[in-house]
């Protein structure tokens, strides 16, 4: 539709029966849609290709391909908290990149509080309050002097507060826990009957509690917030069911009360004013010191209370530790839970489930695939009708947390039948991208559809965005979206400019009549090793095959293999020595023992290794170093570090040999001890021209190591597949020979067979 609108769902039925072969049937549809059936089989290149049949008798063919695993996982986008990051290419939440947010605090920072205010001094008493934005004037050490909105100046220990950047306001959903929570909704996916399942995997216990549960979601006209959050504490061992409304009404009385003093305040003082008109100005001195004595007394009394709480509270002991929850101050919102489940250690499994039918909901958590005590049932939910539930998830601070939907197999089975992955609640919505002319760099979003509100970070071009709400006013159409409010046009330049379209909802996967389609190339990947024969006789001594030592010299070490058209690559380790050169050398001159050091071309030498005069000087010495000769792009590349996993690139350079095969080699003197290393894994070598839609650049990862297997002749081959990874590793007579990394779907989440 024009206006972005989605079509109704369809409801579909059938079944995917043995090797990729699909059926299914429409139950309802728009027109002779209604009743058709539909066949296919999965080819190997992941296309449903089939015919379709309508009740009438008519019929015809229909494709279709899975978007790939990465695609699939950026759909789940979930609605971060300020802070929070979730990594969809492998579905983690986490701490954002933010880094260190006291490191650039100074004079004139806009700051607000941290979630953990409360407990850093002070802080909870100070003028500033969440959500308000102060500045600082002063900073002393540690301490940060900072103006609130209403004026008053209060001392902030560094980790009360924090920075508030350009565009990086706040963005979450507001719930009941407020501060209390920092975490993700999974807005997208709404339930509100049935019974459904999501695992979550402890990766890294952070420094505060992770939290997991389930959110009453309430989507009005102008906003979306969690009303209710039944969740549970896998630190502390607690559960919270709490109602954003009866905060709400708690904050409402106390206004009152503190309105209705003022307002009695305001009434006494004017009063006052009039009594004081026919006072003296003694009777005044009077009242006022009479009131600082009673303002004496109250301190005095309140204080001594105070001592009485405290006394009190070490007599109770561990009776009222169970009932303030392990300690858990009055501010905090999980005083309030009960005793429930076990503490969740790194590794662990969270089992969640809900099963939702009319004015009911139960809530049942299992750890590592147990749903017995002290796990199991968590919540029953009084639901109100039509009320739609989502799920919540925080990770705590410095945590991390892995999160399935069904988008992979479960690691744990449902604890009753029935259950479907919460993947498959996905609700789609209207999708706006924007378009900007050339002379605007970005598109403003508002917290309020009005531009004097607060700004937040702004669109660039080229984003989507989903549709939430829509609004007109005044100066146009404006849009609710994820992170908040945008105009649809503006002026810009003098000239109305629309920078949100809507996006269509279908778009055909068939290429243009004409396009070129660009033909992916995996170059082959070689791992040299030392031609230990030629070597023994240029007088270099082996242990094993990969250790090598130069009797006497100069000399050359040359690799066994050679190539003119694939990647030919060696990592050593220098040992001992410091009279070395390594580089490229054509396969012809191997009976040349002085053609590096004196007609080399391509190649390093070492800082006080001598000849060599076209070489480049490094520092090589007791150095990793890793030499790729890629005789398809006719280029070499030099790595050196004191660290396998962390070389560097230090040099690169043209091949010069045309025309004819290349060996890596190494010429040294005497005392020249080296050892051969396997070079790691990069991504597999492909050309500039790889065909975007055929394959996303983290979809799909080879590498060989080029052997290759002879008739007639026994090998050794093992396979190890790790689906948690989607990887497959082949080993070739001890050797590493094949590393296939597969995210785009191609493993299946289950049953594997070689």
């Amino acid at each position: 539709a024009g206006d972005g609108a989605l079509p109704p769902p369809l409801a579909l039925s059938g079944e995917v029966a043995g090797s990729g072969q699909v059926k299914f049937t429409f139950a309802d549809g728009p027109g002779r849609w209604a009743g058709s059936t539909w066949e296919a089989e999965l080819g190997a290149d992941r296309q449903l290709r089939g015919s379709w049949n309508l009740a009438s008798g008519a019929g015809g063919r229909w494709r279709a391909w899975h978007v790939g695993r990465k695609v699939v996982h950026s759909s789940l986008r979930p609605t971060c908290e300020d802070g929070v990051k979730w990594n969809e290419k492998h579905c983690i939440v986490e701490d954002s990149e933010d880094g260190n947010r006291f490191a650039k605090m100074r004079e004139g920072t806009k700051v607000k509080l941290t979630k953990k205010y409360k407990d850093i001094s002070d802080a909870k008493h100070g003028p500033l309050k969440p959500g308000d934005i102060g500045e600082i004037t002063s900073v002393c050490g540690s301490m940060y002097l900072v103006i609130a909105p209403n004026g008053n100046r209060w001392y902030y220990y560094e980790a009360a507060i924090q920075e508030v950047r350009s565009g990086t306001q706040d963005v979450g959903l507001e719930n009941p826990l407020a501060e209390d929570f920092g975490g993700l909704t999974f807005s997208r996916f709404p339930v509100q009957e049935g019974n459904w399942y999501a695992e979550v995997h402890v990766l890294k216990k952070g420094e505060q509690p992770p939290v997991i549960g389930w959110a009453v979601m309430e989507e009005g006209e102008t906003s979306v917030k969690l009303v209710r959050m039944a969740v549970v504490d896998g630190a502390v061992g607690r559960k919270l069911d709490i109602v954003l409304e009866a905060e709400e009404e708690e904050k409402e009385k106390e206004g009152e009360g503190e309105d209705g003093g003022s307002k009695e305040g305001d009434a006494g003082e004017a009063k006052e004013g009039e009594e004081d008109e026919k006072t003296d100005d003694g009777e005044e001195g009077k009242k006022d010191e009479d009131g600082e004595e009673a303002k004496k007394d109250e301190e005095e009394k309140k204080k001594e209370d105070d001592d009485d709480d405290e006394s009190g509270e070490e007599c109770e002991g561990e009776e009222e530790e169970e009932e303030q929850d392990d300690g858990d101050d009055d501010d905090s919102k999980w005083g309030r839970a009960k005793k429930y489940g076990s503490d969740w250690e790194e590794g662990d499994v969270i089992c969640c489930s809900v099963s939702l039918s009319p004015g009911t909901g139960v809530v049942t958590f299992g750890l590592n695939g147990d749903f017995q005590a002290p796990m199991g049932k968590a919540f029953q939910l009084d639901l109100a009708e039509g009320a739609r539930l989502c799920m919540v998830v925080a990770h705590g601070a410095q945590g991390r947390l892995k999160v399935n939907l069904g988008q992979t197999g479960f690691h744990y089975p449902p604890h009753a039948p029935g259950h479907r992955g919460l993947g498959e609640a996905m609700r789609m919505r209207p999708t706006w991208e924007v378009t900007l002319p050339q002379e605007v760099k970005a598109w403003p979003v508002y917290v309020q559809p009005f531009r004097a509100s607060e700004g937040k970070k702004p669109l660039k071009n080229g984003n989507a965005v989903e549709l939430l709400a829509r609004e007109s006013a005044e100066d146009g159409q404006w849009l609710r979206h994820e992170t908040g409010w945008s105009p649809v046009s503006a002026v810009v330049a003098g000239k109305e400019h629309q920078a949100l379209t809507s996006v269509p909802v279908w778009k055909s996967i068939d290429r243009p009549e004409g396009e070129k389609r660009k033909k992916k190339v995996v170059k082959r990947s070689v791992h040299a090793t030392f031609d230990v024969e030629l070597g023994m006789q240029c007088r270099w001594a082996f242990k094993g095959r990969d250790s090598a030592k130069c009797e006497e010299g100069p000399s050359m070490l040359f690799s066994t293999e050679s190539t003119s058209a694939a990647v030919l690559r060696w990592c050593f380790k220098m040992n001992e020595g410091a009279d070395f050169q390594v580089g490229i050398v054509p396969a012809s001159q191997c009976g040349n023992m002085n053609f590096l050091s004196e007609s080399g071309e391509c190649g390093l030498k070492n800082k006080e290794a001598g000849g060599g005069e076209s070489l480049k000087p490094h520092n090589l010495a007791k150095q990793y170093v890793e030499v790729i000769a890629d005789m398809v792009d006719r280029k070499a590349r030099f790595l050196v570090g004191e660290e396998r996993e962390h070389m560097i690139e230090v040099e690169s350079m043209a091949i010069p040999y045309e025309g004819e095969d290349v060996r890596l080699a190494i010429t040294g003197n005497a005392g020249v001890d080296l050892q051969l290393e396997m070079p790691l894994m990069d991504r597999a070598e492909e050309s500039d021209g790889s065909d975007e839609e055929d394959s996303d650049a983290d979809d799909l990862s080879v590498h060989t190591c080029g052997n290759t297997v002879s008739p007639n002749t026994w090998h050794v081959m093992t396979f190890t597949v790790d689906l948690p990874n989607s990887e497959v590793h082949i080993v070739l007579d001890g050797e590493p020979h094949l590393d296939v990394r597969d995210t785009a779907g191609l493993l299946p989440d289950g049953p594997l067979a070689i």
